[in-house]
């Protein structure tokens, strides 16, 4: 499911709206972002265009956590 938000270029990640939805996690794309620490999802900024080829690998993990994630019942690794 992805939500398609309305505060591009927003500062701040709609977290209220992502956890009434049941988000996961949440990507803000945009050039602007204050960077703050999100409390309740994980947050993964992306800021422009850039072909990588490890684009897809990289996808994947993150897929493959959310599932670990959802399967130990939201308890992720702390880093």
């Amino acid at each position: 499911f992805v939500l398609g938000d309305t505060t591009y270029a927003s500062c701040c990640p709609d977290e209220i709206g992502a956890q009434h939805l049941g988000a996961h996690v949440i990507v803000h794309f945009g050039q602007y972002a204050c960077l703050s620490v999100s409390d309740s999802l994980p947050v993964i900024y992306s800021f422009g265009m850039h072909e990588w080829p490890g684009l897809e690998k990289c996808a994947d993990q993150i897929v493959g956590q959310v599932r670990e994630m959802e399967e130990d019942g939201g308890e992720g690794e702390e880093n």
